[in-house]
């Protein structure tokens, strides 16, 4: 999803620019989302670039990294928020995708006021993924901060059970560009 609408924006604009941005409740999180998105981009690595914001100290460190206008960017809501502060990185014009993990721990982990801060520095629309375990009164809360007509995917236990049942799915492992790459695809058999 993600690699395919951030090489489609690129085919039609040669700027540079940060299209995607995911905001995870700690730091282990977004160095294991960030990793995780740089090996599935293996093949296309130097077209899009991952950057993960929350092993930093200080905003001054990556200043020039982000100035380069990594595609995807990767962080707690605080360091992005420091990020936005501190003017290292702006996203307002080119930012396509906003997901936010582990939506029931964000502000648990205490970044309510952060995200809300943060609402400023994004665009007024934006595709937007709230990922959640669980539905609370935490997750309603930053649904109406940073959703517009939301569409809400439910799983129940006793659908997922039997759909497990009619799914495939396929590991290809090739060696091409230099590097081993995984292809990873599913099917469901009707």
């Amino acid at each position: 999803l993600f690699r395919s609408a951030i090489l489609e924006a690129k085919k039609h604009c040669a700027k540079r620019a940060t299209r995607a941005l995911v905001l995870l409740p700690t730091k282990e999180l977004s160095k294991q989302a960030a990793k995780n998105f740089k090996e599935l981009t293996v093949a296309c690595s130097k077209s899009i670039r991952v950057v993960e914001v929350s092993h930093q100290s200080g905003t001054e460190t990556l200043r020039p990294i982000l100035a380069d206008c990594p595609d995807i960017v990767v962080g707690t809501p605080s360091r992005i928020l420091a990020h936005f502060q501190a003017k290292t990185m702006k996203v307002r014009d080119s930012l396509t995708m906003l997901v936010v993990d582990e939506a029931d721990l964000v502000f648990s982990f205490g970044y309510k006021q952060d995200l809300e801060s943060m609402i400023g520095f994004l665009p007024k629309i934006c595709q937007t993924f709230l990922i959640s375990a669980t539905l609370n009164e935490d997750v309603e809360t930053i649904e109406k901060l940073v959703l517009h007509n939301p569409v809400s995917v439910h799983l129940d236990e006793e659908e997922a059970k039997k759909e497990r049942s009619q799914l495939t799915q396929y590991h290809i492992r090739y060696w091409g560009f230099e590097q081993e790459v995984f292809l990873f695809f599913s099917k469901v058999s009707t």
